[in-house]
């Protein structure tokens, strides 16, 4: 391999250790590199930025190399504050604060993403169907109070979700749809946004372009009271504010399912 030479302005300093302090660094087995392989070379910056590559030349007032991940590199010497070379680069690694970092198993989420690609629930799999419908009393994103007992006549699809589940976002458009193919039908799309925040919800319906009913149970105690541990869930209550069907995720084949639901309750089916 041919010489990379330095010139001396450019050295801001030289370290020359010693073999026994190289084992104490790099304990690893040392490998004789061959006449034709690259120099591996890290470079640390004036800002602190490390980049690891393999070493070809000097041009120009530039360190050139390459690295199998950036492709051809290019770091200006003048910006380079120490060079490290072969074991010395994992030895610095093992030191920098994120390799210090200790991993945790994360908290099991309160309420999990249903699959949407499992089988479609016909809607009547829940205690819950058949039952009164437990109260909801919640403020909408307004401000503005909601009161489910206030709906009594009307039919009301309730829709369970949070903006950081994938299977809402692409269900939540979809049910809006089938919803209002029934104006004049008396049914009322409302959609419940679990444990999270004004802040965190008007983004996410302004990416959607969606306008739905959102009320907050900041706390989940709607979502306890439906059993909704796994969402998207979403619940029709008939007019007499019974549970009609109760659905568990949010796939193309349950759009059918939802809408025949609807059929039974209304005079007039929805358009298909």
């Amino acid at each position: 391999m041919n010489p990379i030479n330095v010139p001396r302005e450019k050295m801001a300093a030289i370290a020359w250790l010693h073999q026994d302090e190289l084992e104490a660094i790099a304990p690893e087995p040392r490998t004789t590199r061959g006449g034709n392989q690259p120099l591996r070379v890290q470079t640390v910056l004036t800002d602190g930025v490390r980049l690891t590559f393999q070493a070809q030349a000097v041009s120009d007032g530039f360190f050139l190399g390459s690295s199998t991940v950036f492709g051809d590199c290019r770091v200006d010497l003048s910006l380079i504050t120490k060079l490290l070379f072969g074991h010395a680069i994992n030895s610095a690694v093992k030191q920098q604060s994120h390799q210090l970092l200790t991993l945790t198993p994360a908290v099991v989420p309160r309420f999990v993403t249903a699959d949407s690609t499992s089988p479609t629930p016909t809607g009547q799999v829940s205690a819950l169907v058949g039952s009164q419908a437990p109260p909801v009393r919640l403020h909408k994103l307004d401000g503005s109070k909601f009161d489910l007992a206030d709906h009594r006549g009307k039919v009301v699809v309730l829709d369970f979700w949070a903006t950081w589940c994938g299977p809402c976002i692409q269900w939540l458009p979809q049910l809006e749809t089938i919803v209002a193919k029934y104006l004049g039908e008396e049914v009322e799309l409302v959609t419940i946004n679990l444990l999270q925040t004004k802040e965190a919800v008007l983004p996410a319906l302004e990416r959607m372009q969606l306008s739905p009913t959102v009320l907050l149970d900041i706390d989940g105690v709607v979502a306890d009271a439906y059993q909704a541990t796994l969402i998207p869930q979403t619940v029709i209550i008939d007019q007499e504010g019974m549970v009609a069907r109760l659905f568990i995720g949010g796939s193309a084949e349950m759009k059918q399912p939802v809408i025949d639901a609807l059929d039974a309750l209304t005079s007039k089916p929805g358009a298909n």
